[in-house]
C-alpha cells in the first residue's frame, strides 16, 4: 500500500519464466525502466533461477521497448552477465 501522504507513483515490473508459469514483479518509484528490468531480473535469479535451473550457465532474456521507452532511443540497455550480481 502506498502512503497518501507520499503521493508519489508505483511502477511495476516483473519477470515471467514461461517455462514454470512464476513472475517475480517489483514496483519502484523510478520510471528508469532499465534498472527496474534489470533489478526485477536479479531479483527473480535470486528467488527462484538459480534453484529451480541449477545447471544453467546462461539466460534468454527476451525483452521489448515498450513503456516509457520512447521510439526514438536506438541505444541497448546492458546489465551485468552474471545476474547473481
Amino acid at each position: 500500500m502506498i502512503s497518501r501522504t507520499w503521493g508519489g507513483k508505483a511502477v511495476p515490473y516483473g519477470a515471467y519464466d514461461i517455462a514454470r508459469n512464476r513472475a517475480v514483479v517489483n514496483v519502484g518509484i523510478s520510471h528508469d525502466t532499465a534498472e527496474l528490468a534489470i533489478e526485477s531480473i536479479r531479483r527473480w535469479w535470486r528467488l527462484d533461477g538459480r534453484r529451480l535451473y541449477r545447471e544453467a550457465d546462461r539466460l534468454l532474456i527476451c525483452a521489448d521497448r515498450g513503456g516509457s521507452n520512447g521510439t526514438e532511443t536506438a541505444g541497448v540497455e546492458t546489465g551485468p552477465a552474471d545476474p547473481g550480481q
